[in-house]
Formats: structure tokens, sequence, C-alpha cells
């Protein structure tokens, strides 16, 4: 959860965020990979980087809902 907020945090403020690296990838908090001797997992943070990629080099194309209360909450 917290790794897909900070993704689309950035995302939301990508005129002001030019570039956002991940400081350390294995083994530590927040970890993309964990390993053990011969052993290494995906970790779930992983998975929410590999559904980022998309985003990469892409357009932000705000968009909004507006309710208007008139209309009984439909738009």
């Amino acid at each position: 959860m917290i790794a897909g907020t900070v993704l689309n945090t950035f995302n939301n403020h990508a005129r002001r965020v030019k570039m956002a690296n991940l400081a350390q990838m294995v083994n530590v908090l927040q970890a993309v990979i964990l390993t053990d001797e011969e052993k290494m997992i995906k970790t779930p943070t992983y998975h929410v980087m590999h559904m980022y990629k998309v985003h990469h080099d892409a357009t932000l194309l705000p968009s909004s809902i507006t309710n208007n209360p008139n209309t009984g909450g439909y738009l």
C-alpha cells in the first residue's frame, strides 16, 4: 500500500518530480528482493514496481469528476 501511494504521489506531481530513485533494493525495509544465501524472493513491493513500470516516460493526463447536487448525485 505504501509503495503504491508513493508512486501515485510521484505520478500526480510529475511536473515537479523529475526523477525518483530507490536507494536500496535488496534485504532492507521495503525491499524489492529478499535473499538468503542461494534463495531469492520477489516481495510485494517488487510487484507494485512492476505494475507501475508502464508509467515510465508517460504523460500524465489529469482528470476530475464534479458532482452536481441538483441531479441527485448522478452525473
